[in-house]
């Protein structure tokens, strides 16, 4: 697809400027076709961004004069413009390079996609092998809990440093969270790795090293009721459970601990002078 059709709020002597400085094309389309309407998918692109972490799924936007050498009213539009296709259509993953792999359910989280446990079980026995390579569970919970009982393969990262390795892996194709009930500690990560993800991708808007990925609905206790067979040790531990309330204590006070830094380090680095404005989670 032509950029003036996508950015039809660019005028032609805007796409002229933009498109010499970020490459040959800003975006394209597996199929271009006028009369029957599909779903764009993003692929080169240049719009810069930076993160607020703040835990809400939405990041802020920095447009530098230097990388865009058009005036800045015209600079947001562009922005909205990548926007719209992003949120105008639902089952394009983050980076809007493709659709959704997995059948998703209206979940308590509507910022976040979610799969039921059902999807999760029928992913760990391979049932849809032919549409995902690779994939990881991360686990959230605290170290008693998962050693208590987890899900088949799945990796243990409780806290925000934890989940920020991942970005320094290599990346799969699918990521899917939980905690116990995927209600606060489960989405909060995600969120926190999603607002990472746009950060460290501050050149390659809309580009994510994890563009999907999906929250478990219900967590753990949801899963251990449908599929113990695929739990290892087949059993769940709470995490209120009464003879592990020192150990609660502690994880939460070193989760705590370890957030403030964070939190601490980002709002002491970057400059939020720049131009900013909200962008698609």
């Amino acid at each position: 697809m032509p950029a003036k059709r996508l950015f039809s709020s660019v005028s032609e002597e805007d796409i002229s400027t933009i498109l010499p400085t970020f490459g040959k094309h800003a975006f394209s389309v597996l199929e271009d076709n006028t009369d029957t309407p599909s779903s764009p998918v993003l692929q080169d692109s240049w719009l810069s961004i930076d993160s607020d972490d703040s835990g809400l799924g939405l990041d802020d936007v920095f447009v530098d004069d230097k990388c865009v050498n058009i005036p800045p009213t015209k600079r947001q539009k562009t922005i909205c413009d990548v926007n719209s296709v992003l949120a105008g259509d639902t089952n394009l993953i983050a980076d809007g390079s493709s659709c959704y792999s997995l059948p998703t359910v209206p979940g308590k989280h509507k910022d976040l996609k979610s799969i039921s446990p059902e999807t999760l079980s029928d992913v760990l026995c391979g049932r849809y092998s032919n549409v995902i390579n690779s994939f990881r569970v991360i686990d959230c919970r605290y170290p008693y809990e998962y050693d208590g009982g987890h899900i088949q393969s799945a990796e243990n990262r409780y806290l925000h440093g934890m989940v920020e390795d991942l970005l320094q892996q290599t990346s799969v194709q699918v990521l899917i969270f939980h905690c116990e009930f995927s209600q606060e500690r489960g989405p909060s990560m995600l969120r926190h790795l999603r607002s990472k993800d746009r950060q460290m991708n501050t050149e390659n808007y809309p580009a994510l090293n994890y563009p999907e990925i999906y929250l478990l609905d219900s967590g753990y206790k949801s899963f251990f009721q449908t599929s113990s067979d695929l739990c290892d040790p087949i059993d769940y531990r709470p995490m209120l459970h009464s003879d592990f309330s020192a150990d609660l204590h502690h994880y939460r006070r070193v989760a705590d601990v370890r957030h403030f830094r964070s939190k601490s380090k980002s709002w002491s680095s970057g400059d939020r002078s720049r131009l900013s404005r909200k962008v698609i989670f």
